[in-house]
């Protein structure tokens, strides 16, 4: 994904309603001094930032915010969400990862993961993944934000066995904080894509992908 800093790119990952295929998006944005968070506390980190945080995510909505000023800290924050529209309800979900430091020597990573199910047809398809990582007076600092939005097209419902294994997949990112200092942008992104890959399989195998 793009690589800029500071800022927000926002990467809209809409399959074209006509033929509704699947679509997957993965926005990854790493601060310019290098990029990971047990989960943040906004009301108190916020006043170290000379900015607003970012708000919460609306209805539908995916994020992972991962605040730090504690100089040497390493602070993860992790949020993933399956979600099922149908009944040709509106597909604008929003997937989200902001990574913020203020700290010295500090690792500081968010990653937020969401997979849209759609079963049948939605005349509104328009999702958003975004993702922003940003150092604030932050020397020898790793701050790294990865959004990864998959919004697939089925035929008809998932069945339970497909729904736990794609649940069972997601929970593999539970295991992120664990990179702890380690946590590098390539070896976040690594870990991501496993589980993007095989989460695409299973969806692959169910035969249910519209348009594939």
């Amino acid at each position: 994904g793009p690589r800029k800093a500071p800022v927000v790119i926002l990467s809209g990952t809409a399959p074209d309603p006509a033929g509704a295929p699947t679509a997957s998006g993965s926005t990854a944005t790493t601060a310019s001094s290098t990029t990971p968070s047990t989960t943040p506390s906004p009301t108190t980190d916020a006043t170290a930032f000379p900015f607003a945080l970012p708000a919460a995510p609306g209805p539908g909505g995916t994020q992972a915010l991962a605040t730090n000023t504690k100089d040497g800290g390493v602070t993860y924050d992790v949020a993933y969400a399956l979600v099922d529209v149908s009944n040709g309800a509106n597909v604008t979900n929003t997937n989200s990862a902001y990574a913020i430091a203020h700290c010295k020597a500090c690792t500081t990573v968010a990653v937020s993961f969401q997979v849209v199910l759609i079963v049948g047809h939605s005349k509104v398809i328009a999702p958003i993944n975004a993702a922003g990582a940003l150092n604030y007076d932050c020397p020898a600092c790793v701050t790294t934000a990865l959004a990864d939005q998959m919004v697939i097209t089925l035929s008809a419902q998932p069945s339970q066995q497909l729904l736990n294994t794609l649940e069972t997949d997601l929970k593999q990112l539970n295991a992120l904080p664990a990179l702890g200092s380690g946590g590098t942008p390539s070896a976040v992104a690594t870990e991501v894509g496993t589980v993007q890959q095989e989460i695409q399989s299973a969806l692959q195998s169910s035969g249910l992908e519209t348009n594939p």
